[in-house]
């Protein structure tokens, strides 16, 4: 009995609330979604028409920036702790 009302419905024979998420709280979470996007893109405005080829920064620490975004990506795709290195500071890392 209850797999019916579920399949006919969508909802479960003794509650109110529906298992599937409707498309009004589906249309919200992607307003959302666009809505922050739109702000990171305005807060990095200059930077956001040529991250292919241009790297944030001063002309002082550029490359020291280059560094930390290869080795978080490094640690976030291998699963290490991007907060230690061992290729500093040698032999006990940082």
């Amino acid at each position: 009995m209850a797999d019916l009302e579920l399949q006919r419905t969508g909802r479960h024979a003794t509650g109110d609330r529906s298992i599937m998420p409707s498309r009004i709280r589906i249309a919200e979470g992607l307003l959302a979604a666009a809505a922050f996007l739109a702000v990171a893109l305005l807060a990095t405005y200059p930077l956001a028409l040529s991250w292919r080829t241009a790297l944030p920064a001063g002309a002082g620490d550029l490359w020291q920036n280059y560094w930390n975004f290869w080795w978080w990506k490094q640690c976030l795709l291998q699963g290490m702790q991007p907060l230690h290195s061992p290729l500093l500071i040698h032999p006990t890392g940082t």
